[in-house]
């Protein structure tokens, strides 16, 4: 009897594992899908160019992207040096006020973390600019670098945020040229 009881107790704890693997993979399926759809959202809303296309970039390439993005928002670019940058990959002024951003980008595929967030609020000091920004064509940033972005006036722009501004330059763009 010890001997059934002990094979029911290993086939119950093999059925639950099994059950476990499976709703972690369903799981996993549901995030892949959620991605994917993402991206295909931001392909079509960019016209099949755009953001998607940064995960090829090097992270120069995606500096000359941006630099592209935000001349076409009106935006005067001044791009900094690609080694030694002082936290700041792009200075932008505002056309009307001459305000200064700073600009960390980050061409990466995780979230982004507080290093990049630092490295922007230390280049504000550094460029005498009145916003810093950082950039990402990844889905998002940590708990960590939201925090510190949060308590330190730091921009942070996502992905779907890149997409979405880029779309709304494109149509206003479009708009002028009618």
């Amino acid at each position: 009897m010890g001997g059934e009881l002990m094979g029911s107790a290993i086939w119950l704890f093999l059925i639950a594992l099994a059950f476990t693997v499976v709703l972690g993979l369903i799981k996993l399926g549901f995030e892949m899908l959620e991605e994917w759809l993402t991206d295909k959202a931001d392909d079509i809303r960019l016209g099949g160019k755009g953001v998607r296309e940064t995960y090829n970039m090097s992270g120069l390439d995606f500096e000359k992207w941006l630099e592209r993005q935000f001349r076409n928002a009106g935006f005067t670019v001044e791009r900094t040096p690609y080694q030694g940058d002082k936290g700041a990959d792009l200075i932008l002024v505002e056309p009307n006020n001459g305000r200064r951003w700073v600009v960390q980008a980050k061409r990466w595929r995780r979230p982004v973390g507080i290093r990049a967030v630092q490295e922007a609020l230390a280049a504000k000091a550094y460029y005498k600019a009145h916003i810093a920004m950082v950039v990402t064509n990844s889905h998002g940033f940590t708990p960590d670098a939201q925090d510190m972005a949060k308590r330190t006036g730091v921009v942070l722009m996502s992905r779907t945020d890149l997409a979405k501004y880029v779309e709304q330059i494109n149509r206003v763009r479009g708009a002028q040229q009618r």
